[in-house]
């Protein structure tokens, strides 16, 4: 790949693809929060 194509520095794709990656994982986490709260819920009510 020519050096011209780049869009940023070599060495710093690992960072910018976890940088992209963290909220995708909080919001997996949120939603299954959500749903056990949920569940929990209804078998209380």
């Amino acid at each position: 790949m020519p050096a011209s194509t780049l869009l940023a520095n070599k060495a710093d794709g690992f960072t910018i693809a976890q940088a992209r990656l963290a909220g995708g994982r909080s919001d997996h986490d949120q939603r299954a929060i959500s749903a056990v709260e949920w569940t929990l819920l209804i078998m209380v009510w």
